[in-house]
């Protein structure tokens, strides 16, 4: 049985309803039974070990799916991408050697009709009635054991706590929690008090209490940060329509997110009677007399011994705050990850919003303490992405420049971001103000400012930003208006950004700390690898490896002492990023060259620049690149580098250190740019420039390695980690963040927080 296979479509998002808890017993029964099982969802960014446009067909597994996640009519803009999806569901069904499909409760017989036809006619439909062991052990032949559901449930978030799944507290798991040891030892009116409050909590839904919190935190006003004034007020196209409405709907955001921003009253729920009410009308700043009463019941500790208020516990419930372990659903009113991530969330006190905890009449909001000055670092820290590589690398140099950052990663979950340690002490710099440093792409950057209330007028906001192309689009257009300054890597950005900036762009460059390469297999003897490295999920028109490809191929045509590498990623079916089709065209030149091999794996960090190592030259034939990370880690490994002359690339790839190639300006085709821009050019490198610049390489390996040899020393001397403190211990000493003139402490190396793929 251990070599069974299964794969489950579905949702898993552990919220202790009907349909997770079914699927928690399939994948927990199946794991049980000793069958390897896969998680897979319908759209990215759900919690699940694959996007099932993503997956390639397992010949031979079992399959099961989850109706429901197939059941909601897609938007007309993304009924393309749904229907790539369903097709690719059809693939693993045909694939697969049976299948069950299971609806909340049995559909009629034309449905079931219609999704034979859709699905295959040898789909077996069943509904939640038939417990999980029975669909495993009757439909699939599994001998797959009853668990209870809290077994089933923590097996399940076990089996996809790589995969980010998150367990959210919910009134279900209160219940559970109650009947267990930690409830029954608790006074009855206590039990009574949690148990009402959580099914007050159930009139409230996340969405509302964040609007409340919303209209609390953006209420117009002197006190209003200027950003966060410049979001919210009418855009001059589209008045009254306040500029983060137009920027979202711009930015292809669902309906529900830009129209929360339209003028308004508040949620009609703040008219609930009961806590709940009270509840958001403290959170919107529009408590009444008559609710001082509540409040102050709200503010009292749930029961003897426990330090989690009554406000807090309802506010954790209708949050649906997500828990880091299964056992701390066990007793949630007393856990202490709970308390600490609804601290994280809670609306900031700077802004005049809270709960009515700590206040006598429940009337006016407590107010903390000013803070100590702090530099915040907001930004993509969680994967091996350029944004989150950047997140990582200002966190090591403003450690370096004796800096302590406050790290406020955005796509962490609660659970990763509770657990980064705090900066270390006594790093030698001290904050004379506070300051915050966002290293996302700027369409999100309004978002997040909105998001961080009164923290967007706390000292100089600056953008880190990157681009590829030489016009900025209407989405990026928000968040130049709202930050102070722009801190940007090369010279071509700085002129991108300062056509449409009046205030500083500053030329920062980045701070390259490679790990030491991993051994890999060179090529054979007297062979000499060409290398071109890109990630698929990109946009594989900017990175137009396939320029590469046909000059390899007329550069070397009858040759057998060459190779060429592709390395990629694997990237959906259909992907937006490659509308010429040049993956499919490199397939095929592999197809009939031998060599030509297209490497997919994904690899650590450190087996990647073993890789680079490895190659005679790395080529980068590029239309647009904002730094160029790949050219940039091969000169610091001393791998002769060919690559476009245009963009971010031309600060470090000169004659002198590279093979820049000739390239001709020409307009962005609109279906290749991520954003319409009109206007804009890249590069397309001139394919006889590129055919010559390899034959060179491959004729002079000794000049190319002293050409190398040259670039390594420019990203060892400006391009270091110490020389990027430095540079960010001078600027932000100039805006009058740091006090002047203080030695800089040396920290060697990526934070060890750092996520592994990054740090290895």
């Amino acid at each position: 049985m251990a070599s069974a296979r299964l794969w489950v479509l579905g949702s898993f998002a552990l919220t202790g309803g009907a349909v997770p808890c079914h699927a928690a017993a399939c994948v927990a029964g199946a794991a049980e039974a000793g069958a390897a099982v896969t998680a897979l969802v319908p759209q990215p960014g759900a919690f699940g070990h694959a996007v099932i446009g993503a997956q390639p067909p397992d010949a031979g597994a079992d399959g099961i799916i989850y109706l429901k996640v197939l059941r909601r009519p897609p938007e007309s803009r993304r009924l393309r991408g749904w229907l790539v999806r369903l097709l690719a569901l059809r693939r693993q069904v045909r694939a697969a050697r049976r299948v069950v499909a299971i609806s909340e409760r049995r559909p009629p017989a034309a449905h079931r009709l219609v999704l034979r036809l859709l699905l295959g006619r040898g789909v077996v439909l069943a509904d939640l009635a038939t417990p999980a062991a029975a669909i495993l052990s009757r439909c699939l032949g599994l001998p797959a054991p009853t668990l209870a559901p809290d077994r089933a449930e923590a097996t399940c978030f076990n089996l996809l706590a790589t995969a980010g799944a998150e367990l959210r507290l919910t009134e279900q798991h209160v219940a559970r929690a109650l009947a267990g040891p930690a409830g029954r030892a608790l006074p009855e009116h206590a039990r009574h008090d949690i148990l009402e409050l959580a099914r007050a909590a159930r009139r409230l839904s996340a969405r509302t209490v964040e609007a409340a919190a919303r209209h609390g935190r953006l209420r117009p006003g002197p006190a209003l940060p200027r950003a966060l004034r410049i979001a919210l007020g009418p855009d001059p196209d589209y008045a009254p329509t306040p500029r983060i409405a137009v920027h979202l709907r711009h930015a292809g955001k669902r309906r529900r997110h830009w129209r929360r921003f339209l003028p308004g009253p508040p949620p009609p729920e703040m008219d609930l009677p009961g806590p709940e009410g009270v509840l958001l009308r403290a959170l919107a700043g529009r408590t009444a007399p008559d609710d001082a009463e509540t409040l102050a019941a709200l503010d009292r500790p749930l029961g003897p011994g426990l330090t989690l208020s009554r406000g807090d516990w309802l506010l954790m419930l209708a949050l649906r705050l997500p828990a880091e372990r299964h056992d701390s659903l066990s007793a949630p009113w007393a856990c202490p990850f709970l308390a600490a991530t609804l601290a994280t969330v809670r609306p900031d006190p700077d802004t005049g919003t809270d709960t009515g905890a700590g206040t006598d009449t429940g009337t006016a909001p407590a107010r903390r303490a000013p803070r100590p000055p702090a530099l915040h670092l907001v930004g993509i820290a969680g994967n091996a992405t350029g944004l989150a590589q950047n997140f990582w690398m200002s966190a090591a140099a403003l450690r370096e420049a004796g800096i302590s950052p406050r790290l406020e990663p955005v796509d962490a979950g609660a659970a990763a971001v509770a657990a980064l340690p705090a900066p270390p002490d006594g790093c030698g710099r001290r904050l004379v103000r506070s300051a915050t440093l966002y290293h996302l792409n700027a369409d999100r950057i309004p978002q997040q400012m909105l998001a961080r209330g009164a923290r967007a007028g706390d000292g100089p906001q600056i953008g880190f930003l990157l681009w590829e192309l030489d016009r900025l689009p209407a989405t990026h257009r928000l968040a130049l208006q709202m930050l102070d300054e722009i801190w940007v890597p090369t010279v071509f950005l700085k002129r991108v950004y300062q056509r449409c900036f009046d205030r500083p762009v500053t030329v920062v460059r980045k701070g390259i700390a490679l790990p030491p390469p991993a051994p890999v297999a060179g090529p054979p003897a007297g062979v000499s690898r060409f290398l071109i490295c890109f990630d698929a999920r990109s946009s594989v028109a900017r990175k137009n490896p396939l320029a590469g490809v046909r000059a390899f191929q007329a550069a070397f045509a009858g040759r057998t002492d060459v190779e060429l590498v592709v390395k990629t990623t694997p990237a959906p079916p259909a992907h937006w990023g490659d509308p010429e089709g040049q993956m499919a065209a490199i397939a095929r030149a592999a197809a009939v060259d031998p060599r030509i091999r297209i490497d997919r794996r994904m690899l650590p960090f450190p087996e990647l620049l073993g890789l680079i190592a490895s190659a005679d030259a790395l080529v980068s034939p590029h239309r647009a690149e904002g730094f160029g990370y790949l050219p940039a880690w091969a000169l610091a490994l001393g791998v002769p580098v060919v690559a476009t002359d245009h963009s971010g690339s031309r600060d470090f790839c000169t004659p002198l250190t590279a093979e820049p190639v000739a390239a001709r300006l020409v307009p962005v085709p609109r279906s290749q740019a991520i954003w319409p821009c009109p206007g804009a050019r890249w590069a397309e490198v001139e394919p006889d420039a590129l055919t010559a610049a390899l034959r060179r390489v491959a004729g002079d390996p000794a000049a190319a390695r002293r050409q190398a040899a040259a670039g390594r020393l420019v990203i060892e001397s400006d391009y270091s980690l110490a020389a990027q403190a430095a540079r960010y211990a001078d600027r932000l000493s100039h805006l009058g963040v740091l006090e002047p003139a203080a030695p800089i402490a040396r920290a060697a190396g990526l934070p060890q927080d750092a996520p592994a793929e990054i740090r290895a």
